[in-house]
């Protein structure tokens, strides 16, 4: 009998726990609204965010910017160029102003365009290399040899590039 009863007890107690676990568990409103709250935080940041970086690239001075990898359409010279903002290297130096007409991840293939006509160049920039049809110390001089470039070679295929030839500064 006294067995009998311990299990009894026992079986109680175990079921008293039991709804106080499952009770004391349940959901609320309160932890409903707090991570609907959070969620919400997290999401308005992400908005915010997004927004304060689009109206950094839109808009300078009246021209709207376009971005792609890294390649700016901005205002360079009274002209708007696509730009892109890069320290090169190479051996006997880079000039301020370089025109890239591709941009390559093998320095083999780089250098395999550079060499197939004369004048370009190969520079180094972080781990990808430009073939540079010219280079200047003026932005007004780049801008011409950029266009006599893009003259004479209308149909000229820009590897890497958004389809132009960029100006690297």
């Amino acid at each position: 009998m006294k067995i009998r009863k311990h299990r009894l007890t026992a079986a109680s107690l175990l079921a008293v726990l039991s709804l106080l676990v499952l009770c004391g568990c349940k959901p609320t409103e309160k932890h409903y609204r707090a991570a609907y709250d959070r969620a919400r935080q997290k999401r308005e940041a992400e908005e915010n965010a997004r927004r304060e970086l689009e109206r950094d690239l839109q808009i300078v001075g009246s021209v709207v910017i376009q971005e792609v990898d890294g390649v700016r359409l901005e205002p360079l010279g009274g002209d708007t160029v696509w730009v892109l903002h890069k320290l090169l290297t190479k051996d006997g130096g880079v000039a301020p102003y370089s025109l890239a007409i591709a941009r390559m991840k093998m320095r083999a293939n780089a250098l395999g365009m550079a060499e197939s006509d004369a004048g370009r160049t190969v520079a180094k920039g972080g781990e990808e290399y430009f073939v540079l049809a010219a280079e200047s110390e003026s932005v007004e001089e780049i801008l011409e040899k950029k266009r006599a470039f893009e003259k004479k070679n209308k149909d000229f295929h820009t590897p890497g590039l958004p389809g132009v030839t960029i100006v690297i500064r």
